[in-house]
């Protein structure tokens, strides 16, 4: 569901708003350049988001028996690395309620290592209601910081991943792993493939109609509530065919898989499959909002303008 300027949201549920910084693909993923998302938790959370105002307001009165994630912010931008190639970013920002309390964490999407120079992101004001009024959890300027030089926690998610080249360009490989060296421990691997191949971009290759994003649960280590926060983030917890892995989380060689067949979308777990008309945006926002997203955009080696401007009102 897209957001509009001033609006108010509430109910567990996803919402994307026009991020004026652009959108890693460079097109349209959930309608012009509608790529920041908002993500409510539950129904006892309300947002509202004014993109004119660049404010978004969070307010939850509940009381809380334990520490609950309750919403995310996710927020587009760019910057450039190293070796002066502006590539796409992202800010992630959490937040969480503990008894009448409210946490917060926030770290970076990056698709290399290193820190960014000439960072674009619309510059929001991210509040909270507390005890004495609205609460400032994230401002324009923590923003730039935190993509400028991402935190340690981010080098260290980073320095976890392993990209495993295929030698074949058009389906980029990537492995997670805990540790590093001979210690590393394998988790999953993720894999997109494509019969479009040349220098077409993720998202012209998505449109083409034959692909398919895989991932195999190398360890049954994955955690459970991890995997349900993706379920919901990517549209795919409503699915009866995923129902196993909502509750149980992933098993040891699991395989999921979304994607495409002429043109025709598919759902297929653990063998089993069924038509899925969402494959397409399903792909996309994996591919723009997550941090393994990021980096197999990266290993294609070819994208559409990365965080291209927004289109002219």
């Amino acid at each position: 569901m897209g957001a509009t300027a001033g609006a108010t949201y509430t109910g567990r549920g996803i919402f994307n708003f026009v991020s004026a910084s652009g959108c890693p693909l460079g097109d349209a993923t959930a309608g012009g350049q509608s790529c920041d998302r908002l993500a409510l938790n539950d129904a006892d959370t309300r947002a509202t988001v004014d993109t004119d105002a660049h404010t978004i307001q969070f307010d939850n009165t509940r009381h809380y028996a334990a520490d609950t994630p309750v919403g995310d912010v996710l927020l587009q931008g760019s910057g450039v690395d190293a070796q002066g190639k502006r590539v796409p970013l992202s800010l992630h920002l959490k937040l969480a309620r503990d008894g009448a309390k409210w946490s917060v964490s926030m770290h970076a999407h990056a698709p290399v290592r290193g820190d960014f120079t000439g960072i674009k992101i619309d510059p929001y004001r991210v509040t909270v209601n507390g005890a004495k009024g609205a609460q400032t959890v994230l401002t324009a300027e923590q923003a730039i910081a935190v993509l400028a030089k991402p935190s340690l926690t981010a080098r260290i998610a980073q320095g976890l991943v392993q990209v495993r080249a295929t030698g074949e360009p058009d389906a980029p490989d990537v492995i997670v792993a805990l540790g590093v060296g001979k210690v590393a421990k394998r988790m999953a691997r993720v894999r997109f493939q494509s019969q479009l191949g040349g220098s077409a971009s993720i998202a012209q290759q998505i449109a083409q109609g034959n692909w398919s994003l895989d991932m195999e649960a190398l360890s049954g280590q994955i955690p459970r509530r991890a995997v349900q926060g993706d379920l919901f983030l990517f549209g795919l917890e409503n699915e009866t065919l995923l129902q196993p892995l909502r509750e149980k989380g992933f098993a040891k060689h699991d395989a999921l898989t979304v994607g495409a067949r002429d043109g025709q979308g598919y759902l297929r777990y653990n063998g089993v499959q069924q038509p899925f008309p969402q494959a397409d945006r399903v792909a996309r926002l994996f591919m723009e909002d997550s941090f393994l997203g990021l980096i197999l955009t990266q290993q294609r080696g070819v994208q559409t303008a990365p965080a291209s401007p927004a289109r002219e009102k």
